[in-house]
């Protein structure tokens, strides 16, 4: 990461650095973060204005379908995107306030060709300008010289042609076709929380800038469960298995249901590990693991659980799935059914202690939708993912 301030006198510690990845912006701060690969290629960055972040910052190569070039000899084009960022609070009578949401709201993009910072040719060893009267020495062609940097150094940036690379995106290459399809549509048509969510697991930074993710089938989720989701972070990477066989037949409603809630899982697992990323969701996924984790057992499943339930994330679940099924063109009558997606969201939390809580009536249903969507029969309201398997 590397912080660029309006202010050239501006002073950093390295805790600027740490905390600049967790989005915990010094509020007098205005000037721009870059996020770059180990190999020092540009990904993209922030533009702040007085501690908060409003534009983000992203090189074009390719725009209305064609392939430019963001370095040329006089210019660099850079885009940017508007962006709102909203946090909600509850805060109860004592006091206490954690945060309910985070909303982002993206504007059009513009871009606009930045002039380079001039080429100096380096000195030679006596001091004098060598390279013929100021043209740079060959070393430094595609070239140019930071406009800033901590420690004072002049140094160069080197510019290579190649293709644009595709950022990193959720594992999905053992998937079916139409399981990929229907995740990649889910994925487009969220919004609020889980907009936040997917963009978290869809960028090519390392943890606790972006997650990696892999989604992918196996047998290992028990007799008749359609996913699950590995306990364990291996590589800085979760797992969630679907199980093919049991999914085989399922509505395009189904199979999003269950990646929603499969995915909350995942996510859950990184806040744990790295806890400034979400301090009010690390505080009460803590609370949660006290109340509910046996010692020694690594079943995350009540402590989720009781967590998605009691904690509206359910509820996120449930419009998640409304958007998903507008973006699939589901007619209004099926749209305006705000029950059925509350209990398609709700299915699968038997054996919470707010699920058994519920009515006889209540769980009845619950337990009609979700057989309905699983095997796609009369009842369905959604349909087959993958009518041809």
């Amino acid at each position: 990461m590397s912080i660029y301030p309006d202010d050239s006198d501006k002073q950093f510690t390295l805790d600027d650095f740490s905390k600049g990845g967790y989005q915990e912006i010094p509020e007098n701060f205005s000037g721009e973060y870059h996020f770059s690969k180990p190999n020092g290629k540009f990904i993209g960055g922030w533009l702040i204005k007085d501690g908060v972040i409003t534009h983000k910052i992203k090189l074009y190569k390719k725009l209305d379908g064609n392939k430019i070039n963001t370095k040329n000899s006089n210019s660099r084009l850079r885009c940017y995107q508007n962006v709102t960022r909203t946090w909600t609070k509850s805060c109860s009578a004592d006091g206490m306030c954690l945060t309910s949401g985070v909303t982002e709201e993206y504007g059009g993009v513009y871009c606009i060709n930045e002039p380079d910072p001039v080429m100096l040719a380096p000195e030679s060893p006596d001091g004098t300008s060598g390279g013929g009267g100021g043209t740079p020495d060959d070393s430094n062609e595609n070239c140019e010289e930071v406009d800033s940097n901590i420690l004072g150094i002049t140094v160069y940036e080197c510019y290579e042609e190649e293709e644009e690379e595709e950022d990193d995106q959720i594992d999905l290459a053992s998937l079916s076709n139409c399981h990929i399809l229907v995740i990649n549509q889910l994925i487009g048509s969220s919004k609020a929380d889980f907009k936040i969510i997917f963009d978290k697991f869809s960028g090519d930074l390392a943890p606790p800038f972006n997650f990696d993710l892999k989604i992918s089938y196996g047998t290992n989720c028990g007799v008749g469960v359609p996913g699950c989701t590995n306990p364990f972070i291996s590589n800085n990477q979760a797992n969630i298995t679907l199980n093919s066989s049991v999914i085989s037949g399922s509505s395009d409603l189904f199979i999003a249901k269950t990646v929603l809630h499969e995915i909350l899982h995942a996510y859950f697992l990184f806040i744990e590990q790295y806890p400034l990323v979400d301090q009010d969701l690390n505080a009460l996924l803590n609370y949660y693991i006290t109340k509910y984790n046996v010692p020694g057992s690594i079943d995350y499943n009540p402590i989720h659980h009781n967590l998605f339930i009691e904690n509206r994330f359910v509820s996120h679940i449930a419009t998640s799935l409304k958007d998903f099924a507008s973006s699939l063109g589901y007619p209004s009558s099926l749209l305006s059914n705000d029950q059925f997606f509350k209990d398609l969201a709700w299915s699968g939390f038997s054996g919470t202690d707010v699920y058994e809580k519920l009515s006889l009536e209540d769980k009845r249903r619950i337990s009609d939708i979700y057989y309905a969507e699983l095997n796609s029969n009369s009842n369905a309201k959604g349909s087959k993912a993958c009518p041809n398997e």
